[in-house]
């Protein structure tokens, strides 16, 4: 049937149960259903080319999209927007909000001892780059070896030997997806009493060693308890002897014994409220060893199994040999003496016991070149500043050695220092400004002053001090090593 006009129907339609419904009253059209909720209720699949909302779309079940394009202002999943910065990632049975790692990279420097080549670092095989003095080593350290070899996690090993005060460096990255369960974190601090044990941010794991720790744990948690889970129990030894295990209380005993407390901390002085004043005992104790510091006074000391007659070294054994000891006339000797021995030149009357020398074999000593060091703390480039060596009031300087490329200066005092800090590299000093010697190298070389350089100190009380200013010319921030040869001149 054709029908050349409008099609109007005023009190709703009905189209085979269930297929279309009309509801004329309330204005809401259903299909699949003759009872609509909405103004559009569909059961059952819709298809269409192009679907465009323009406000809300609230989905119960699942919904599959080739390609989803949202130009509001939000979206809501789990009843939540979500937080600013946050992103949607699976998590196997749905999605979720999640936030991006915040740690994805750490880094670590290691100042290097000579021929060093192993160094203990944390990081993820693959995720790892290594530089010295500022330069990136060739490779990956897992596929491609040439250079540094880091498989392991823990360890790094470079190809090459170090030079003492190389500078290593360490970049580890963070590889940790946006998938369920990454959370970017690379690792964790451990600390004793203060103090970092491990990488900074490196260690991913903690063993806890010993019959007494239990742990107990499910997923991300775990709990762990000493000696049962009860928080008591020490073990204690003597000198690496167990006397008893699962202990909760330490009592100690003896007038020198005084004890704070303050919360669950205790501190225990013997001898004195200051743990700096040492151990006071009465009577008689016994140590295996004692090492001092500073010095020990007391009224005597007892080598045991020594005699009267014997002498005690410093050394701790003693000696019974026959010793000269001096008066205010000479010498005396005591004991049996058997023989005299004396050098050339030396006569001595046994009846008299006068020495005679003669003049002709008199000689006076001559002291042995020494070589003075001093090393600066790290220096910038460019970067100049000020050391001391300790040495003699006058001397004659041979050598001047640096460990890396640096303008070397050595004055007779400080003011001459200080006067002179402004001129510059190149600029001869005036004479009489107090500059002994100077000295340009370019790497770690030595210089040899040919002839001789005479130095002293000038101040108004003359001190063994050596003053020196130091300028870094090595392109790289590093400690610098100088050593002086010298030969003393005056005592």
């Amino acid at each position: 049937m054709g029908i050349g006009k409008n099609f109007v129907v005023k009190n709703g339609l009905e189209v085979a149960e269930r297929i279309l419904y009309v509801d004329a009253v309330t204005d809401k059209v259903g299909v699949g259903t003759i009872y609509p909720e909405y103004e559009a209720h569909v059961i059952g699949s819709i298809g269409c080319t192009d679907i465009n909302i323009t406000r809300n779309a609230s989905v119960s079940g699942i919904l599959t999209a080739n390609e989803l394009d949202f130009t509001g202002s939000g979206i809501s999943i789990g009843d939540t927007t979500g937080l600013p910065g946050q992103y949607l990632r699976s998590t196997g049975s749905g999605v979720e909000w999640a936030s991006f790692p915040t740690s994805l990279r750490s880094t670590f420097t290691y100042t290097a001892v000579d021929l060093q080549t192993t160094f203990a670092y944390a990081y993820t095989p693959g995720f790892l780059d290594v530089f010295i003095n500022g330069v990136k080593l060739k490779g990956n350290g897992v596929t491609d070896v040439s250079e540094y070899t880091a498989v392991n996690g823990t360890q790094v090993v470079l190809t090459e030997q170090c030079f003492a005060g190389d500078f290593v460096e360490f970049i580890a990255y963070n590889p940790a997806s946006v998938a369920a369960g990454g959370d970017g974190v690379l690792g964790f601090t451990v600390q004793e009493e203060g103090v970092i044990v491990g990488n900074d941010n490196g260690v991913t794991s903690i063993n806890f060693i010993g019959a007494a720790v239990t742990a107990v744990g499910s997923g991300a948690g775990v709990s762990v308890y000493i000696s049962g889970g009860s928080g008591g129990g020490l073990l204690v030894r003597e000198e690496g002897t167990i006397l008893g295990s699962n202990i909760t209380s330490i009592n100690f005993v003896g007038t020198a014994v005084t004890a704070s407390a303050s919360g669950a901390g205790s501190t225990i002085y013997i001898g004195s409220i200051s743990p700096i004043a040492g151990i006071d005992t009465t009577g008689t104790s016994n140590f295996n060893n004692i090492v001092a510091s500073g010095v020990v006074t007391a009224t005597s000391f007892v080598r045991s199994g020594g005699t009267s007659s014997q002498f005690l070294k410093a050394n701790g054994s003693v000696d019974s040999s026959t010793y000269l000891t001096t008066t205010g006339s000479g010498i005396s000797l005591t004991g049996i003496v058997t023989s005299i021995t004396a050098g050339s030149g030396i006569s001595i009357n046994q009846s008299t016991g006068n020495v005679t020398v003669s003049a002709s074999t008199i000689g006076v000593g001559l002291s042995t070149r020494n070589i003075a060091s001093q090393t600066t703390g790290v220096v910038g480039i460019g970067t100049t500043t000020n050391i001391s060596f300790s040495g003699y009031k006058s001397y004659l300087l041979m050598k001047i050695q640096t460990s890396a490329a640096a303008w070397v200066r050595i004055y007779t005092d400080t003011a001459s220092r200080t006067s002179d800090a402004s001129r510059s590299e190149g600029t001869d000093p005036l004479p009489g400004s107090g500059v002994i010697a100077e000295v340009i190298t370019t790497g770690a070389e030595t210089q040899l002053l040919s002839p001789g350089t005479i130095g002293f100190n000038n101040e108004s009380s003359p001190t063994t001090d050596i003053y020196a200013t130091i300028t870094n010319k090595s392109g790289i921030s590093t400690n610098i090593t100088v050593n002086l040869t010298i030969l003393q001149l005056e005592a």
